[in-house]
């Protein structure tokens, strides 16, 4: 029986990307100073609505190099219900870790459960969007102005995301995207900086490149960097993928409604039904952690894998030592994320829901 996995990462058109492919091969313009990085930002920039945004090799040193655009000395305050890059991206530069719990409808920081006591460790809130879903953004934000805290999103899951009638990505002093193979949007591996104003942008550019203006030759003496460019192979797929991108939410669009409709909701709340979604993950709330890990080794007896999201919470962690946080250990006893790709079939989807109503 073919397997079927969370997630299948979407692929370009393999002649568009040939195409692309043909130009490196005659070019070996490979990396620093090729014509596809900067394209895909110009492009990305446009498609997403944001006006300062610089592509890098992976999410998780886009976490790192905010937090050294942004000056950031002493501590973070981390949502726990959260992917593990995020606190090990601030322990890599030496940054003190600290949790708050979330708020149980949006699955972020709650700015009312924030110790008083973490203000004085602490120089940046990093909330997190899970599954695409906003924090509370208003109140994040008055509080981080309010305590002179800067604002980093981690906002990996938000490839086309609004809030209020613009980018998700334009809120904070910075945010992070994802381009990792199973976002919705992909360069098989990658991730950008979204910055409020010119002066960061400017600077993490240069902290990207080594420490070299990225627009001028190298007849310069480099400052403080390192090597977080994306390539240009990178840069080259997601140039193939990008004019697909309407048609990928639209094909997961289908397979996510199919699930609202086939899936018992008093037995399973699908979260996220909300309207400003980008359809790439499916996550399930199901009553006790007992259910859901009786769940999972019956689809996986069928060849299919869900995955847990987020398992568990991070301030279990041993390397993390936070301390206890009710909701969101609870919360991460709770939820799976349930198959969805452009490619996944009707059928497969049928039989998960099957499998599901009938236990």
């Amino acid at each position: 029986m073919k397997k079927t996995y969370v997630t299948r990462p979407s692929v370009p058109i393999r002649s568009k990307f040939n195409n692309y492919l043909n130009y490196l091969y005659r070019s070996r313009m490979l990396t620093t100073k090729g014509k596809f990085v900067p394209m895909l930002e110009r492009k990305l920039k446009k498609v997403l609505g944001v006006k300062y945004l610089c592509l890098t090799c992976n999410g998780t040193i886009a976490l790192e190099i905010a937090l050294k655009v942004l000056k950031i000395k002493s501590g973070v305050l981390l949502s726990p219900f959260s992917y593990v890059s995020t606190p090990n991206a601030c322990n890599w530069l030496n940054l003190k870790t600290y949790f708050t719990d979330i708020e149980e409808k949006n699955y972020s920081l709650d700015i009312k459960k924030i110790d008083k006591n973490l203000l004085k460790k602490i120089d940046c809130i990093m909330p997190t969007h899970v599954f695409g879903i906003n924090a509370n953004i208003n109140e994040l934000e008055k509080f981080a102005k309010k305590n002179n805290k800067k604002i980093i999103y981690d906002a990996a899951h938000c490839f086309g995301i609004t809030y209020k009638g613009k980018s998700i990505l334009n809120y904070g002093d910075a945010s992070i995207l994802s381009l990792q193979a199973t976002k919705i949007f992909n360069t098989c591996e990658g991730g950008a900086i979204i910055l409020k104003n010119k002066k960061d942008y400017l600077f993490a550019r240069r902290l990207i490149n080594i420490g070299y203006n990225y627009d001028n030759t190298r007849n310069e003496n480099p400052t403080e960097g390192i090597n977080a460019k994306m390539s240009e192979l990178n840069a080259a797929w997601g140039l193939a993928l990008l004019p697909n991108i309407n048609k990928i939410i639209q094909k997961k669009k289908r397979i996510y409604e199919y699930y609202l409709k086939k899936l018992n909701q008093q037995k399973f709340i699908i979260i996220n039904k909300e309207t400003n979604n980008n359809y790439n993950y499916v996550p399930v709330k199901v009553n006790s952690k007992k259910l859901k890990d009786k769940l999972i080794k019956k689809l996986n007896s069928k060849n299919i894998y869900p995955r847990k999201y987020f398992y568990p919470s991070l301030n279990l962690l041993k390397h993390l030592k936070g301390n206890k946080l009710e909701i969101s250990e609870n919360l991460s006893k709770k939820i799976i994320c349930l198959p969805i790709s452009d490619e996944i079939k009707i059928n497969q989807i049928k039989n998960i829901c099957d499998t599901l109503n009938n236990i």
